[in-house]
């Protein structure tokens, strides 16, 4: 039987969790389609429904990790997530200030702190990623996150031509990670 399954990609490897919360994941499948999900000794289960949506849940859990989490149908579809920590999740949005990067080929960002903080910061544990610039009026079901960890070979994937994190998130991550030790 040919199935449609689809887990949504802002799940994705490295990702965190927020502790102390239930934890949701949403994908699409083929109408009817039963979905399993597989984490830290729970085993979670949905339906899709007519349209293919579908939402299963995990139990709130403590900070801790790194777990797996595995999404599959009864017809053997899956999806495997690895790395997975749950702890302290923070959204940094703003205006253009907010999203002013840690460092760049602008003048003003040129001073090489902002590189130097890249490159001997080693916080595995403290993870960010960054949102793609989509505007919408409705809520956005999916779009692809590209969770990193905060270690030096962050700086060689910015280096590569992708866009750099937010000084403010990136700082704010820092201190957060420091104050907390989650």
């Amino acid at each position: 039987m040919n199935v449609s399954f689809m887990v949504s990609n802002v799940f994705s490897d490295h990702m965190i969790f927020q502790r102390n919360r239930p934890i949701k994941v949403w994908g699409c499948a083929s109408p009817c389609t039963t979905i399993r999900g597989e984490m830290n000794d729970y085993l979670v289960e949905a339906v899709a429904d007519e349209n293919g949506r579908w939402i299963i849940e995990f139990p709130a859990l403590e900070a801790g990790g790194p777990y797996e989490m595995v999404i599959k149908t009864q017809y053997d579809a899956e999806k495997r997530i690895k790395d997975i920590l749950i702890g302290e999740v923070w959204v940094c949005s703003g205006q253009s200030n907010t999203d002013c990067p840690i460092w760049g080929g602008a003048p003003r960002y040129r001073d090489g702190w902002g590189a130097m903080m890249l490159l001997s910061t080693t916080k595995p544990f403290v993870r960010l990623v960054k949102n793609p610039h989509q505007a919408s009026l409705d809520p956005k079901f999916d779009y692809k996150a590209d969770w990193m960890e905060m270690t030096p070979a962050m700086y060689d994937r910015f280096k590569s031509g992708k866009r750099m994190p937010s000084a403010m998130g990136y700082y704010f991550a820092l201190e957060l990670a420091n104050a907390l030790d989650i």
